[in-house]
């Protein structure tokens, strides 16, 4: 997808192991 690149998730996994999806500060 061509603005795959505006919304940009990255896989981090969270303090008790649970994988979380961060976006963009679009939502901050």
């Amino acid at each position: 997808r061509p603005d795959s690149r505006q919304y940009q998730t990255a896989i981090i996994i969270g303090p008790d192991g649970h994988p979380l999806t961060v976006y963009p500060c679009m939502i901050c």
